[in-house]
């Protein structure tokens, strides 16, 4: 849902961002702007949040964030290159209109390649989720077959533990309680600084 949600910011915001009519007016510039980096980082976030589901052990998790890394600087190169051979392309001294009709063809284009790439992994991690749920339920039934005998020790052990007293092991943290860690704020701040240095250099 996350993705989903930070495309649809991501997709609908930067192709107008570079329009006369927002680029005219500072305030749709800067609202245009904080909603885009907002679906960015919540589409960076959500995306990494699905290394545990799609990989099973540490060294695993570790290959599909280098690789999540080597696509990034590939993807940025290419859509560096595209805006540089659409630009290239155009007949010198290219006006104006000409140069930012080109861009937001190539913005536009890289918009729909992103969102299609995107797509195509969240469907590809749920279709291996469930494949992998399939084979759970399966290995649980052909199991159940030959753990028959221990139902009445597990039933034994189920009731001492439901008659002893328990701990929730898990809390749930509040909003507030997030506010209240430093942590939280110092985090925060690298990654608001990693991103205004990534867009300036970008720039």
């Amino acid at each position: 849902m996350w993705i989903a949600l930070g495309c649809a910011c991501v997709v609908i915001t930067f192709p107008t961002f570079f329009s006369p009519a927002v680029a005219a007016t500072p305030v749709r510039s800067a609202v245009v702007a904080s909603v885009f980096n907002v679906g960015w980082a919540m589409t960076q976030v959500a995306h990494l949040s699905l290394a545990p589901d799609m990989g099973g052990g540490e060294r695993a998790q570790l290959l599909l964030s280098a690789v999540r890394q080597v696509a990034t600087v590939v993807a940025s190169t290419c859509a560096f290159v595209l805006v540089r051979v659409a630009l290239a392309l155009l007949p010198s001294p290219p006006s104006a209109a000409a140069s930012a009709a080109a861009f937001h063809g190539c913005a536009r284009l890289v918009v729909g390649a992103g969102a299609a790439t995107t797509a195509c992994c969240v469907g590809l991690v749920a279709l291996t989720q469930r494949r992998q749920r399939a084979a759970e339920r399966k290995t649980a039934a052909d199991a159940t077959s030959s753990v028959a005998h221990r139902a009445s020790r597990a039933s034994r052990e189920r009731a001492r533990l439901s008659a002893a007293p328990t701990e929730s092991v898990t809390e749930s943290v509040r909003l507030g309680e997030w506010l209240q860690q430093p942590l939280f704020w110092a985090i925060g701040l690298q990654y608001t600084c990693a991103r205004l240095s990534i867009n300036l250099t970008a720039t």
